[in-house]
């Protein structure tokens, strides 16, 4: 109980400094590798939650994702697969344009270059996802992670969810390359979020009590150019039947 406490506690002076640092980098014009000064502070906040809560974050090719110029893809298991991300370099996320209008989170928002898109409004999504795709092409890095499963996966580990076709179709229309990507943890009892079951204050509080050293093992596949001619929905089906092979084949469990 302690040791949750502590962690807890830090946190939230880790969060608080970082949120001010990125406020102020915010004012800076300037890029670091291509990437907003800002859109660095969240990769070093991540590092350091990682460490506080007792997990190793451990990326196969971390310069591969590093380098991507497109759309990152991953599985989704927990609330913890954002930081696990972050932990490896600076990538940017897609947001309700109602977040910008947020004070300090939607100045954050922007600051580490993310992507608004009005996802209420059904007639706009085609200008919406012209608007991303605008984006990615005049400022290509860091690349947009998009959760092709759309939600977090509750069932079988080592399976995936049907995936969604919009992360396909904005790849395919937009000409947009996609880098699949592979999560895993060593301890998926404690590290995973069971949302349809639990709250997500109820896994993080899980997670803060135990003291098992874990690790999160990032895996970047291979990175595809769709094909034009291929419609979203199969290509779609083959990345999830792509990345199913690589868990079930994960010598990681």
């Amino acid at each position: 109980m302690l040791l949750a406490i502590l962690r807890c506690t830090i946190l939230i002076v880790v969060l608080a400094t970082g949120m001010l640092v990125i406020l102020l980098l915010a004012l800076v014009p300037f890029r670091y590798k291509g990437i907003r000064l800002a859109a660095w502070v969240p990769m070093w906040m991540s590092r350091i939650t990682s460490w506080l809560f007792g997990i190793q974050v451990v990326c196969t090719d971390s310069v591969k994702i590093q380098q991507h110029k497109g759309l990152i893809l991953p599985n989704h298991l927990s609330y913890g697969d954002i930081t696990t991300l972050f932990s490896v370099s600076p990538v940017r996320f897609l947001a309700n344009h109602g977040v910008k209008t947020i004070p300090f989170i939607g100045w954050i928002a922007f600051a580490i270059d993310t992507v608004f898109v009005n996802r209420s409004d059904r007639k706009s999504l085609a200008a919406a996802k012209k608007k991303v795709s605008e984006k990615l092409h005049e400022t290509p890095l860091p690349a947009l992670v998009i959760f092709p499963e759309g939600a977090i996966n509750n069932q079988e580990e080592q399976n995936l969810l049907p995936f969604k076709l919009g992360a396909f179709k904005l790849a395919v229309e937009s000409n947009l390359p996609y880098l699949p990507v592979i999560i895993q943890y060593s301890h998926p009892d404690v590290c995973r979020w069971l949302s349809d079951s639990e709250s997500m204050y109820t896994a993080m509080w899980r997670l803060a009590k135990d003291r098992h050293r874990k690790t999160a093992t990032v895996h970047p596949l291979v990175s595809f150019s769709p094909d034009p001619a291929i419609r979203a929905n199969l290509v779609a089906e083959q990345t999830r039947a792509f990345m199913c092979k690589a868990i079930q084949e994960s010598s990681y469990r």
